[in-house]
Formats: structure tokens, sequence, C-alpha cells
């Protein structure tokens, strides 16, 4: 009978570095945490709010949410305590080197360049709007663009 030795050893928790936060990227965070405690799960946000409520922009817009603080979802202290994330707002992704799996990043507040490993990396960064400037839709007075900018306060209507 041939005797299989079953190591006890358990695999290193993976890190999982996730650009981009808001509504995809700390979602992600988030159901990432649920799967695996032991992850290390990074969150790299250009900006400084890392979970909006990008549905309740207009409201803020209108006047009817007045206090745009109230469309925080999480902060990233809130993220770090609940969810054990780290957390780095304000800072940006640079480049990736899949072959190292390296991410330079670059922290706006010390202008501090560094490179951080990976064995999973998501990228869910923000989106910009287009607006059509051919046929029937083109300058339409009719269509309404809002964004963020990156101090996370709303550039207005166009």
């Amino acid at each position: 009978m041939m005797h299989t030795d079953q190591s006890t050893e358990q695999s290193p928790s993976p890190r999982i570095v996730i650009v981009g936060g808001v509504a995809g990227g700390a979602s992600a965070a988030a159901r990432l945490r649920r799967l695996d405690e032991h992850a290390s799960i990074t969150l790299i946000e250009r900006g400084a709010d890392v979970s909006f409520a990008n549905c309740g922009l207009p409201y803020h817009i209108g006047g009817e949410i007045e206090d745009r603080g109230k469309l925080s979802v999480q902060t990233p202290a809130s993220l770090r305590a609940q969810l054990a994330i780290d957390v780095q707002a304000r800072t940006e992704a640079i480049s990736i080197d899949r072959e190292t799996k390296t991410l330079r990043i670059h922290k706006l507040d010390t202008d501090v360049e560094e490179d951080l490993g990976y064995d999973k990396l998501i990228l869910s960064p923000r989106s910009h709007t287009a607006q059509a400037t051919t046929g029937r839709h083109r300058s339409s007075r009719h269509i309404y663009t809002a964004q963020l900018t990156g101090h996370g306060s709303h550039q207005g209507c166009r």
C-alpha cells in the first residue's frame, strides 16, 4: 500500500491589486474579501473617493442632496477597518509589467513612484464621457454629461 504525503502547508495568500475604486473596484474588493479572508487586497484610486454613489450625482447637481458627502458609500478608512483592504487613494497607476507582475504607481500627494507586486490584477478605471459629433445628435441641447473631477467634486452639466 502506497502512502501519499498530504502536506498541511497552505499556499500563500494571493496579492490582488485593483486599479480604480468607486463602483466597480470597490465592489470587486468587497466581493474578493468575502471569497478569501486571507488575500492581500490593495485598491488603487486616483481620486479621493473610493466608493461613491454615482446614481445620486444627478440629485446632488439638482440640489436635492445638498451635502455631497452623503454620496460617499465607503471611505478609505472604513474599507480598511471593515474589510482589511489596503486603500491607496490619490494614487495613480502608471504602467503594468506583466512579465514581473508589477504595477508602477505614483502617489500624487507625495510625488513618489514605486512598484507594487501582484498575483492578480483587476482594472476598473473611471471612464470619460463622449458626445456624438456627427449625425442628428450632434451638439444636441438634450444631451447632458456629468463627471467627477480628480478631487471628487462634480464638473457640472454640459
